[in-house]
């Protein structure tokens, strides 16, 4: 055997075992630290930095899926909070690439790296079958909502510890019993919500990255259930560690709401109405955050301060996009009223 054979086979070996030993370890610390941090940028919605952190990250592991679905997923998020269909073919490229690379490592991998694969494809089928529900279709987001699901099961069947699989199929559990309507009431579907429940708290408390993601899901199953007294706790848990953006804050006001603690509502929706103030083009918030504001105003009886919110509205009403004033018809129709009392 000659010499470069020999290193050759030696060199080969040694790859071998770095990847096994990367397979069983998979995230590394490295990783982990790259996506604890880029997730922390769009859970305060700073949006500009989570995408330059998520472009790294390509740049770093070029031919793993991670960069790829996290810069999907700060993207899914803007456009969630604008309720703007701003990056389409970006954001469904960006999709299709993560599940051709996770595919791809999964055909050539088992265990605890397969269980994470199938963790990035299930996120990157729901995040489609989100985006499908907002801008697309309806049946292609059924279908991608399913692929997410057998992705979380399939996770679960290579490496059952991988908790963090428990935060999407939870919030499938969840939301396709709560939504489902006729089809429960017949028989169709089974009902979930408490399965959901369960794996989210499972996931909050054991998950090693997205803890905080089952956490988030939990706010609004807790709101759907009207446990405001857990929501309002929740969410003001997860505004102390992410301060930055509105994503918390919408629920922790619905919630002190709900709870009867008006002048903590009227403060948390001024906080937003103000942090909105700063992001031109934010209209459907801005709608939102006005109805909810006059309506707590009108609540305690301030009439005046609730017309004066309603009134508001005029200033920028016209620059609304048509597809925002349909799905705030009834909030406009509200705060038109108010306005002429």
């Amino acid at each position: 055997m000659s010499y470069r054979v020999g290193i050759f086979i030696v060199s080969l070996c040694l790859l071998v075992a770095g990847l096994s030993a990367t397979a069983a370890d998979y995230p590394g610390d490295a990783m982990a630290g790259d996506i604890t941090t880029v997730q922390a940028a769009i859970l305060n919605e700073r949006f500009d930095r989570a995408d330059s952190l998520a472009q790294t990250m390509i740049e770093r592991y070029p031919h793993d899926p991670v960069g790829y679905l996290f810069r999907a997923a700060g993207m899914l998020s803007e456009m969630t909070a604008f309720e703007d269909n701003l990056y389409d073919t970006r954001f469904t490229s960006l999709i299709d690439t993560t599940i051709a690379l996770a595919e791809s490592v999964i055909d050539s991998t088992d265990g605890t790296q397969a269980a994470w694969m199938y963790l990035y494809l299930g996120n990157a089928r729901a995040y489609r079958a989100l985006w499908e529900a907002r801008f697309g279709s309806f049946v292609s987001a059924i279908r991608n909502g399913f692929g997410a699901r057998d992705a979380f099961e399939a996770g679960l069947a290579a490496d059952s510890t991988v908790y963090d699989l428990y935060v999407g199929l939870g919030s499938y559990h969840y939301w396709k019993s709560a939504r489902a309507g006729l089809f429960k009431f017949v028989g169709i579907l089974s009902d979930d919500r408490d399965k959901g429940i369960h794996e989210l708290q499972l996931a909050a408390d054991s998950a090693r990255l997205f803890a905080d993601q089952a956490r988030q899901a939990l706010i609004w199953i807790w709101l759907d259930r009207e446990q405001y007294d857990s929501a309002l706790v929740a969410s003001q848990e997860a505004f102390e560690k992410y301060p930055h953006g509105n994503l918390f804050l919408f629920p922790m006001a619905r919630a002190q709401f709900e709870l009867h603690k008006y002048r903590d509502a009227i403060a948390t929706y001024k906080l937003i109405r103000d942090r909105i103030a700063d992001e031109p083009g934010n209209y459907y918030n801005l709608i939102e955050v006005d109805y909810r504001l006059s309506r707590t105003y009108e609540r305690v009886q301030e009439l005046d301060r609730a017309r004066t919110i309603a009134r508001a509205v005029r200033d920028y009403v016209d620059q609304v996009p048509r597809r925002i004033q349909q799905l705030h018809r009834d909030a406009l129709d509200y705060l038109h009223h108010m306005a002429r009392i």
